[in-house]
């Protein structure tokens, strides 16, 4: 009877070929970067750090994301973006860092906003 042939020779060659696990990568974007994060985001970031590859970002004013290594980085680069901010107050990624955010979430981008980010 072919249509109750055992597909478990096709899950484990499926199981194989695909890692079970993979590091997540995270874009932790944070202003201070690559000074001390603020006491709260350092929580934040420790955190983050226990879930995957960080890497810090500050927004440059002509676009672009830097990272602590001084390297320019795309946010595609990251399985998600990640902006904690703990501190109250209104802050501005400029003209040209919200149109790169913009377009790294309308191509299917992850963006993770914590604390006061998020209001």
């Amino acid at each position: 009877m072919p249509c109750c042939r055992s597909r478990l020779p096709a899950f484990v060659a499926f199981s194989v070929a695909v890692p079970c696990y993979a590091q997540l990568r995270v874009g932790f974007l944070d202003q201070t970067s690559p000074g001390t994060p603020l006491p709260r985001n350092a929580a934040a970031l420790a955190f983050a750090r226990s879930q995957g590859t960080v890497t810090r970002l500050h927004w440059l004013p002509t676009g672009g994301w830097q990272g602590d290594d001084e390297r320019l980085h795309a946010p595609e680069e990251f399985d998600v973006l990640w902006y904690h901010q703990a501190e109250q107050g209104a802050v501005s990624l400029g003209e040209a860092g919200n149109a790169d955010l913009l377009a790294y979430l309308e191509l299917g981008g992850t963006l993770l906003l914590s604390g006061s980010a998020g209001s």
